[in-house]
């Protein structure tokens, strides 16, 4: 019979981390279920119709099949040649911590996952923040709408906050914009793509 190989240190580390994810993930999920009577939950559950579930669940993965898309051409014009297919699980792997994570702890997991993924953590952070940046601007744009309506309510204080968030965002996506055409490091002749 052969020995068994030593673990390296790497090995190990594997281990104790992910046996640290399931025991953080575990204590995570028992304290959401000492918060909610399971009985009541599940006689809910019970008569939910099917549709409910299944339609959002599908709206779900289909969205991160889109934004996983949308990631991989980012990637990609920063020179990674990342697959459509690993990103997608990427994306649906990083929706599941994120369901045990504080808030913003979905994006951190993406952009983890990403940057194993394609071995090149600095694009795929990058890829990430554009994407948020390029969220801005449908956001604007529900945002103008907030404050027409709120105008049209006569509701001061809606108008008001529609009004700040929408020129924040809007200066938000014309700095990046503006930023994205500077090269500090471009000599004479035509000027180089930022990505």
């Amino acid at each position: 019979r052969l020995p068994l190989a030593p673990r390296t240190p790497g090995a190990a580390r594997r281990v104790v981390t992910l046996l640290l994810r399931l025991t953080l993930t575990g204590l995570a999920l028992a304290w959401v279920a000492s918060m909610v009577d399971l009985r009541l939950a599940g006689q809910a559950l019970a008569r939910t119709p099917a549709w409910a579930v299944l339609v959002p669940a599908a709206l779900l993965v289909a969205n991160s099949g889109l934004h996983a898309w949308r990631l991989r051409v980012l990637m990609r014009a920063a020179g990674v040649d990342a697959p459509w297919r690993g990103i997608w699980g990427a994306l649906l792997r990083a929706s599941a911590m994120g369901l045990v994570l504080p808030t913003g702890g979905a994006e951190v997991a993406k952009a983890g996952l990403l940057g194993r993924l394609s071995g090149v953590p600095e694009a795929a952070v990058a890829a990430v923040l554009v994407a948020r940046v390029l969220e801005l601007v449908p956001w604007t744009l529900l945002l103008l709408w907030g404050l027409a309506w709120g105008l049209w309510a006569h509701d001061p204080l809606v108008a008001g906050a529609a009004t700040f968030f929408a020129l924040a965002f809007s200066a938000v996506v014309v700095a990046s914009a503006l930023l994205a055409r500077r090269d500090p490091g471009a000599g004479p002749g035509p000027a180089r793509s930022p990505w």
